[in-house]
């Protein structure tokens, strides 16, 4: 069979740079699916993106799709036929579904019997004739928000698509995908190439766009061609640049023809706090900030420019001149807002809506506040600093510069406490106070910090589970995922021993006005330990670990971490497998043969060795067990109840505990739930897997 290497490309407007390499991704990965779905095994596949393009290239593609033997299996003779041998209706019904008739029908035997069958052979087809279904689905299955259309027709993309090439070895196919033709040209760099660059081979699709076109197709290249410029200009840059990978990338898919520029703005305006630089290079003008040896800012910028220009000073000073206006509009913004304390910005938080059911910012304010002085010394926290901090911790929204800046919203507010000499723990606080924004980000350094972030988290939470606004399926609104998640991250890595049910009765005392329900309780205790599981899912706990700890129905995160750790540390003993499955054990004979007394074990009763051995170990261990339980000392707590392996595994071999003597049979049930009680105290160990 021959084949050869598939290209196809999807040109475009300008794409949306931070959705770039996720729609390359899912473009390929549609089209792999759908091509392995007809029956069609991929070579290598090659993603390429660009600002105007989605393309790949995938080798050993067949020209012809040839057909396959389909065998479609239907009721056994058995039941196709009746006694008089007539065929009955499933056999006709089978015969109608594969539209032929009963005489058409074939017979096949496997090791269950003989069956009815079907046997068609389908057609070979044409490689070209599936590609414009596969590629119309796939355009159709990306993740796109919000589509666009162009002209005067119907059809929708993420951008108006202006040209489509699809080519097979040196064979270009002429079809039509979303009212647009496809040809046999791909178009180069915008300001480079002018005229259209005509293909005659998808394996030198690649090496073409460049060589002619002035476009590095390949994402990748594209990237590592930034950071080899950044690298290379290090000694006249005279500093070291300050790449974040967000911004790599943003800036990556902005450029086809990647050319490093640097430029410096005005020295004066270093005096504008760091983060408000950097927000204003990185955010606003896709600038990477320059550090020196010592790590300080300084007044120079790397930008990537999307032209190879004749002059590169042209450009540099097109840059300088574009920062200067947006530096200058911080500088005001500073210094406006600065000329007043920062409280006075939280007069206007009543403007503000958090959810209008809920009441204004100010209102959350009040509430986070409250809650936050109820939990302080939990954090070791003083309350005035709490209180101070709470108050302040929204003030900043209504800033000039996080008006024009949103995502220094905490950092300036915290900086600009630290100008009016408020106490640093305050300023810590505010800087800290959404933190974790995202996966990976720290919690809030200080106790301050934590307990007014812990406060606004748990307040969200309860406030909209009370509206009945819980996440359902991908749909999170409001963030209630990440804000349980942030809430479990500071409780369990500051160890903050707070009891989920005390904190959330105490947040729902502040919505006098709203009826919760002790099923609300419920339902945002179970919601928040689900990120719970997820977390320490992801920390390495093995879900059967986590489930002996969730059976026992607990509150309080740092307790069921202790609990996890000892669980994990107890399942890697030689007879944890042996105790869990004794444990397993008794807890089916109590479920069928229930404790009839509440009274104490009667020894008297004990006639059997074995019996007499487990209760006596049992009343050797019991205190000091109870005491390591109620001290939270678990993994010291299962080292001794290892020491029960060999009574309770005697006791097994050698005790029938359902006799005929109801005294001794319900001494033996009493004695099993002692056992039970202590296996199951820390944790259901039972619910171990071998």
């Amino acid at each position: 069979m021959t084949t050869s290497t598939l290209l196809i490309e999807i040109g475009t407007e300008e794409l949306p740079p931070t959705g770039l390499l996720k729609l390359s991704k899912a473009f390929s990965e549609n089209i792999n699916r759908q091509l392995c779905e007809i029956g069609i095994s991929c070579g290598r596949l090659k993603l390429f993106s660009t600002p105007r393009r989605l393309a790949l290239t995938i080798e050993e593609i067949p020209e012809v799709l040839e057909g396959r033997l389909e065998v479609r299996r239907g009721p056994s003779t058995q039941a196709a036929f009746d006694a008089q041998n007539q065929p009955t209706k499933a056999a006709l019904g089978f015969a109608r579904s594969c539209q032929v008739s009963l005489s058409e029908l074939g017979r096949t035997s496997t090791s269950d019997g003989e069956w009815l069958c079907f046997e068609k052979k389908t057609e070979d087809r044409f490689i070209k004739e599936i590609l414009p279904n596969v590629i119309l689905k796939s355009l159709n299955d990306l993740p796109i928000a919000k589509k666009m259309r162009w002209g005067d027709g119907e059809h929708e993309f993420v951008r108006p698509i202006e040209w489509i090439t699809v080519m097979l070895g040196t064979r270009f196919f002429n079809m039509t995908i979303l009212g647009v033709n496809s040809g046999n040209f791909t178009k180069g760099h915008r300001f480079h190439t002018v005229e259209n660059i005509t293909l005659t081979d998808a394996n030198s699709y690649e090496q073409i766009l460049e060589t002619k076109g002035h476009v590095i197709p390949c994402f990748r290249r594209r990237q590592e061609k930034i950071l080899t410029q950044i690298a290379n200009n290090k000694v006249s840059i005279s500093g070291t640049v300050d790449v974040t990978p967000a911004l790599l990338e943003e800036v990556t898919a902005l450029v086809e023809w990647p050319n490093l520029i640097s430029g410096k703005f005005d020295s004066h305006f270093l005096e504008l706090p760091d983060k408000v630089l950097i927000s204003s290079m990185q955010k606003h003008q896709k600038y990477f900030p320059v550090r020196d040896n010592q790590g300080t800012l300084t007044n120079t910028f790397v930008t990537i420019s999307n032209i190879e220009s004749k002059d590169a000073t042209v450009i540099q000073k097109g840059n300088e001149r574009v920062i200067r206006p947006r530096l200058s509009d911080a500088q005001f913004f500073f210094k406006t807002d600065t000329a007043v304390a920062l409280a006075s910005h939280g007069d206007r938080l009543t403007l503000m809506l958090f959810e209008k059911r809920l009441g204004s910012l100010q209102d959350k304010t009040h509430r986070v506040r409250h809650i936050a002085v109820q939990i302080c010394t939990l954090f070791d926290a003083p309350q005035k600093l709490v209180e101070e901090a709470a108050l302040l911790s929204r003030c900043d929204l209504l800033t000039d510069m996080v008006g024009e800046f949103p995502d220094l919203q905490g950092v300036i507010g915290g900086h600009y406490a630290s100008l009016e000499g408020l106490d640093k723990e305050v300023c810590n606080a505010l800087t800290d106070f959404y933190r974790p924004r995202f996966s990976g980000d720290e919690i809030p350094a200080t106790g301050v910090g934590q307990c007014i972030s812990l406060a606004d988290k748990v307040d969200t939470l309860v406030g909209i589970f009370g509206l009945g606004l819980k996440p359902t399926g991908d749909k999170d609104p409001y963030a209630l995922r990440r804000a349980a998640l942030g809430l479990i991250r500071i409780v369990l890595e500051a160890k903050i021993p707070v009891d989920l049910q005390t904190l959330i009765k105490l947040a729902i005392e502040q919505y006098s006005s709203m009826k919760l329900d002790s099923k609300t309780e419920q339902d945002l205790i179970i919601f928040i330990l689900e990120r719970m599981r997820v977390y320490e899912l992801n920390k390495g706990v093995l879900s059967d670990v986590y489930d002996t700890v969730k059976s026992k129905k607990l509150s309080q995160p740092l307790d069921i971490k202790e609990r996890l750790h000892a669980v994990t540390q107890f399942s890697e003993l030689s007879s944890a497998i042996s105790l869990a499955a004794a444990n397993k054990r008794i807890a089916n004979i109590l479920k069928k043969a229930p404790l009839v007394t509440t009274s104490d074990i009667d020894k008297t009763l004990l006639i059997d060795k074995a019996e007499l051995a487990l209760a006596t170990k049992m009343s050797e261990l019991s205190p000091t067990l109870e005491q390591l339980y109620s001290d939270r000392q678990y993994v010291s707590y299962f080292s001794l109840l290892e020491e029960l392996s060999e009574p309770v595994d005697l006791f097994f071999k050698e005790v029938m505990v359902m006799c005929d003597d109801d005294s001794i049979r319900n001494n033996r049930l009493q004695l099993l739930g002692a056992v039970h009680k202590l296996f199951t105290q820390v944790a259901d160990i039972g619910q171990l897997k071998n």
